[in-house]
């Protein structure tokens, strides 16, 4: 659930280069993030894009194409993406893939 803080664009992408550069070629990134199907979706004051204050907390929303674009974007390739739900939040589990280098 830590990207789910409030993080720019550029920070989210940087943490996930991070992530890679320290994985071996074709290993696996295992997270889970807030759902846009999550109930507090919407709720609250939006502060940026997909960003809402909810009493005091911050919190990011992804839909599945936000996720595959910054897998895309930084080296993974999305294995699963997997809807669920732990009360109270409904959460995107997402099994990506580091890609292979030679």
């Amino acid at each position: 659930m830590f990207f789910n803080m409030r993080f720019t664009d550029d920070q989210l992408k940087y943490l996930f280069v991070e992530v890679k550069r320290v994985l071996k070629s074709g290993g696996l990134n295992l997270f889970s993030v807030r759902s846009d199907n999550d109930a507090m979706y919407k709720k609250g004051t939006e502060v940026e894009k997909n960003i809402y204050d909810i009493n005091g907390f911050q919190i990011r929303f992804f839909t599945k194409s936000d996720i595959e674009d910054i897998l895309r974007a930084t080296g993974f390739t999305a294995y699963k993406i997997i809807e669920a739900y732990e009360q109270p939040a409904s959460l995107y589990c997402v099994y990506a893939k580091r890609e292979k280098t030679e």
